[in-house]
């Protein structure tokens, strides 16, 4: 497993405002819901994924986690055998899902939630 880290973009202000793809310009998150295009990896909030692409399976494959996504919900699960999880939350885990000349958009609610939204963009090589 590699321990880079992907680049990250935080957002703090306006998270209510849509999101758009920075390779394409296609609006990926609205008030209304999400539309990913090609070159969304991922959407997560702190409960869990939301959207999970083919290359983003594959990835979190290759580093020893299960991932179903035929049961109507995103479940990943670590096979490691350690007493601790390796990635305490998912912003630490799509923080270590790298990949090439992609990035991280974190956008936080305020005070007091700080609820997390973690959208991953890549290119397609």
């Amino acid at each position: 497993m590699s321990s880079s880290k992907v680049t990250r973009v935080e957002r703090s202000r306006s998270t209510s405002q849509s999101i758009h793809c920075t390779f394409c310009g296609k609006k990926t998150i609205q008030e209304s819901g999400v539309s990913p295009c090609e070159h969304v990896t991922y959407i997560a909030v702190d409960d869990g994924f939301e959207y999970m692409s083919e290359r983003a399976k594959e990835l979190l494959e290759s580093m020893n986690y299960s991932v179903d996504l035929e049961s109507g919900c995103i479940d990943v699960t670590d096979n490691e055998e350690v007493d601790e999880p390796r990635y305490d939350c998912i912003d630490s885990l799509t923080d270590a899902m790298v990949f090439e000349e992609g990035y991280k958009l974190a956008a936080y609610q305020p005070a007091p939630s700080f609820y997390g939204l973690y959208v991953g963009y890549a290119p397609v090589l």
